[in-house]
């Protein structure tokens, strides 16, 4: 089976609350290249990622990109010092009781301490997000290699179709390769 060394191919998924796209397009090349591109988080993937490309695809780059919607990787959270923010209070009462200052003490002042109220992220488990990856990625790799069949189809049929044309004009260039070979054979007894 002839196929073609260009192709795509596209997945595109929903799994609950995020979804997974996976792009791969490929073009001839003289050895196997592939290229990743994916969400860094996701980054000890890539090498299980490109030899399932390359148990498709043996020759030829290919650039694949896996998009995630809804992006189950890090989770935010953010988390209260209280036992910071009680200092902070009675730090702020012993000022003013000391220095006889009047002020009254408010939510604004807590705020803008960042060890008070911090946001952290927290990885997601990246386990039945990598085979959800894995499955769509291999669902793109065999919509390219249906393009790259159906290209290589298109192409045997050209070639079919430039050998008859070829088989078709052969008895008459055959017809004239005696003449051709006698003025050739003239031409050069004439020069020497």
């Amino acid at each position: 089976m002839l196929l073609s060394m260009t192709g795509f191919g596209r997945s595109h998924k929903v799994f609950g609350e995020f979804s997974i796209t996976v792009e791969v397009k490929s073009v001839n090349h003289r050895f196997h290249e592939c290229y990743v591109r994916m969400p860094r988080q996701l980054v000890k993937l890539e090498d299980k990622l490109k030899r399932l490309v390359q148990s498709y695809i043996k020759r030829g780059k290919v650039d694949l990109f896996v998009t995630i919607e809804g992006s189950p990787l890090v989770k935010q959270k953010v988390e209260v010092n209280l036992e910071l923010a009680k200092e902070y209070r009675n730090a702020y009462q012993k000022l003013s009781s000391e220095l006889g200052l009047q002020h009254t003490i408010d939510l604004s002042h807590f705020l803008i301490k960042e060890d008070i109220i911090m946001i952290s992220e927290m990885e997601e488990n990246t386990e039945i997000i990598e085979e959800a990856i894995v499955g769509t990625t291999t669902e793109a790799l065999k919509a390219l290699l249906v393009m790259r069949e159906n290209e290589g189809f298109g192409l045997r049929t050209e070639f079919e179709r430039y050998l008859t044309d070829i088989e078709q004009i052969l008895p008459s260039i055959a017809a004239v390769v005696p003449e051709v070979l006698q003025t050739y054979t003239d031409r050069l007894k004439r020069k020497f």
